[in-house]
């Protein structure tokens, strides 16, 4: 499996860097660049890494999270702090079989300041439920090992953005030909720590994101087998179905909206699909990038006054 390591501007200024960045040492210019370039939030990197054997075989429980500093206050923190909780949350309430749907997520109670102890918390959780959910199968033979990991790390954070990105991924496997990897972002409104996504769009105009998404999936694509792939070609290169369970999927306007909220990347919007949502396993998770100047009229008020500062 190939895992991805976050390697942050934020864990590695952390030494240096703290909340109040009056304090750094050095020459004005040092300080003035280290400053623009640092994350708005600074933060420290959490791991967590256990094995647990189980009969004859064994679950590994592997958490890295790079988390608000416990100095740090303000809107923003409170709201990435509340969202790693959420998330560490469903990503280590792991549920196979009949089980599925009976278990309800743990939420850590402690101080979310301390992110030692949430971190912790999760990674004894997320071990204990995955050795739970192997021990029935090791018990009638199954010998394949269980595996439970979840990467969550800063991609935009920097002075003079107006919002902040977390990206990562949750991978789990429970046996057969391969795991399953979702891929997770969200970003946040740096002013109040607002959850920006749908609500950057103006979803009346729904046909117009859908047009812009298809060209940016046509773009992902590039080329397949020598032939490239166009708007026009597009849906001979995915899986496309109604489901009259997620209405909000439906192919009205030829492209289902992904089952997971846009975010902001390097100045783009990015429209990620997860696994089999839209493709084959084997194509990933589709990623339709659009520039802001081609979705700006798209945009809703809030979109705009993040973006557009109007």
């Amino acid at each position: 499996m190939k895992k991805l390591t976050f390697i942050s501007l934020a864990a590695a200024l952390l030494l240096f860097y703290s909340c109040d960045w009056n304090k750094n040492k050095g020459s004005d210019t040092t300080a003035e660049n280290a400053q623009e370039e640092a994350p708005v939030l600074p933060v420290e990197q959490l791991v967590f890494h256990d094995s647990m054997a189980v009969v004859n075989t064994w679950c590994t429980e592997d958490i890295l999270v790079e988390y608000p500093l416990d100095t740090c206050q303000g809107a923003l923190a409170d709201s990435v702090r509340a969202w790693l909780v959420e998330t560490l949350s469903n990503t280590n309430c792991i549920q196979w079989g009949d089980e599925v749907s009976k278990k309800k997520p743990r939420i850590y109670d402690g101080d979310v300041r301390d992110g030692r102890s949430c971190v912790d918390f999760y990674g004894c959780y997320g071990i204990q439920t995955l050795s739970e959910t192997l021990r029935p199968m090791a018990e009638e033979g199954m010998d394949m090992p269980y595996e439970n990991d979840i990467q969550l790390g800063i991609e935009d954070s920097v002075h003079g953005l107006t919002y902040t990105t977390y990206s990562g991924y949750h991978y789990i496997y429970l046996g057969g030909a391969h795991g399953s990897t979702m891929g997770i972002s969200q970003t946040f409104r740096n002013s109040d720590g607002r959850r920006m996504g749908w609500n950057m769009l103006d979803l009346s105009k729904k046909a117009q994101i859908a047009k812009l998404i298809r060209r940016g999936l046509a773009d992902y694509f590039g080329e397949v087998d020598g032939t490239k792939v166009s708007e026009e070609n597009l849906n001979d290169f995915l899986m496309l179905w109604d489901d009259p369970d997620t209405p909000q999927n439906e192919l009205e306007y030829g492209i289902p909206m992904p089952a997971t909220e846009p975010y902001m990347y390097q100045g783009a919007m990015h429209f990620t699909y997860q696994q089999y949502e839209i493709a084959a396993y084997a194509v990933g998770m589709p990623d339709a990038v659009i520039a802001i100047e081609d979705i700006k009229d798209c945009l809703s008020a809030e979109g705009r006054a993040l973006l557009l500062n109007e």
